[in-house]
């Protein structure tokens, strides 16, 4: 059968790059963004006897994929065999070596049979390798890159609680913070009927009943859980909070609040016209007198500033309908409105430098440094190719208040402190980079 090979070395104890992969968190974080997939069920991690049922999602079809774990032998290999799928065969064996003390090295093997026999491996075979390079290139950088940011910290594993309205941003920061070590819940509303208001899910590691006893780190998104048009926005959450942090006879917990998670691009994309609406209150403006009530329950503080975070997850549609944009409306270098942005990479490291460094507190804004312009960003995007329906993810913005953000926004944020001043240091410092490691480009 054919044989796709592919090793890299890590400056890191081959403990820590075997741990990485055994954790919660690995296959999602190690999934390219130009591969859609859903889990559909899972059992353990990488051990003997563990499964992983997953979909992969092309146009309107689906591929269910079963992978069985075997062969697993702690910091020198595990082996995931296709047990149904698209393959006639297929089996993956994940080799790490000690290079030395702080050197490992990671190899990939696969071995594979396409279906249809000869005909299959005469017309699928050089696409599947070109496909397989990709994908294992990325997937290598993506590792390098978690383990550093991850191994800056002191490498003790904490437990973290987020509360408010959940979103896709913090089920990807709860992955990435996972295969770190960390434990990861979120509280939410319990079922109806029984005795209890709050639950906790665990969204990665090994569950607890009782987090809130251990809980190191409290992040709130910056959403409340009940969105409405209705001004009265309830924050009840915020009291009950501090009450089960007081039963629990928790008072050592820091707090991170993040602001940035609001509305898409999308309905700006709608009404290209529409003028730039005044800012929103910070969700927690409106918390009245139950806010007070958590701060006495916390340790320290901090107050997260995210301005616009680029990620991979844009329909195609929206990007498609962004680059008319930029031909009509663009082509003479019509001025738009500023705004501070980070990429989605980013954003999760910076919020990690936050959880190792509880010493940062009050008003950081986690944005570079530097604006950019709406303009700016599709002269960017059109350069970029476009297939219609293809494999390639187009990227999104999720803007504070609006794309641009309204006058004296930026001013603000500019007054904030960077955290860039508190020793991060992040993987890209310009847009088109930023756009190419969304994508899962290599970058330098």
């Amino acid at each position: 059968m054919p044989l796709f090979h592919m090793e890299s070395e890590f400056a890191c104890p081959v403990e820590a790059l075997f741990a990485y992969h055994a954790r919660p968190g690995a296959f999602d974080r190690l999934v390219p963004p130009w591969v859609h997939l859903s889990k559909i069920d899972q059992k353990g991690t990488i051990e003997d006897g563990d499964l992983l049922v997953f979909k992969i999602h092309q146009g309107p079809l689906g591929i269910t994929w079963r992978a069985e774990h075997e062969d697993y032998q702690p910091n020198k290999q595990f082996v995931d065999r296709q047990a149904r799928g698209p393959f006639a065969a297929w089996r993956h064996v994940h080799g790490f070596e000690a290079l030395s003390a702080n050197r490992a090295k990671l190899t990939d093997a696969i071995t594979y049979k396409l279906p249809m026999g000869p005909i299959g491996a005469l017309f699928g075979g050089p696409f599947l390798r070109a496909d397989l390079d990709r994908m294992f290139r990325f997937r290598h950088q993506r590792t390098r890159h978690d383990l550093q940011r991850h191994l800056a910290g002191d490498g003790e594993p904490k437990t973290l609680v987020f509360f408010g309205k959940i979103n896709r941003f913090l089920r990807r920061l709860a992955s990435f913070l996972s295969v770190g070590g960390h434990q990861i819940y979120h509280m939410c509303a319990a079922d109806p009927g029984g005795n209890q208001t709050w639950r906790f899910e665990c969204l990665a590691g090994r569950g607890s009943r009782y987090p809130l006893e251990e809980a190191d780190i409290l992040l709130h998104s910056g959403l409340p859980y009940r969105e409405s048009r209705d001004p009265e926005i309830t924050f009840d959450y915020l009291y009950d909070l501090a009450q089960l942090l007081e039963v629990a006879g928790n008072d050592h917990a820091h707090l991170i609040e993040c602001h940035g998670f609001q509305r898409s691009l999308d309905h700006f994309i709608r009404e290209p016209f529409i003028s730039f609406d005044p800012p929103k209150p910070r969700p927690l403006a409106d918390a009245g007198e139950q806010m007070p009530f958590l701060l006495a329950r916390v340790a320290s503080r901090t107050l997260a500033y995210l301005g616009c975070m680029v990620s991979a997850s844009m329909p195609q549609l929206t990007q498609l309908l962004l680059r008319l944009e930029s031909y009509v409306f663009l082509k003479d270098g019509k001025a738009t409105p500023e705004f501070y942005w980070i990429s989605q990479e980013d954003a999760m490291g910076a919020v990690l430098h936050l959880i190792q460094n509880p010493g940062i507190q009050g008003e950081i804004c986690l944005a570079h440094r530097e604006t950019t312009t709406r303009a700016e960003l599709q002269r960017l995007l059109i350069k970029r190719r476009f297939f219609g329906y293809s494999k390639h993810r187009i990227l999104k913005i999720l803007p504070w208040t609006r794309p641009g953000l309204p006058a004296g926004m930026n001013t603000q944020l500019a007054q904030v402190e960077n955290i860039m001043d508190h020793g991060f240091t992040p993987l890209t410092t310009d847009l088109a980079t930023t756009l190419d490691l969304e994508e899962g480009k290599l970058i330098e």
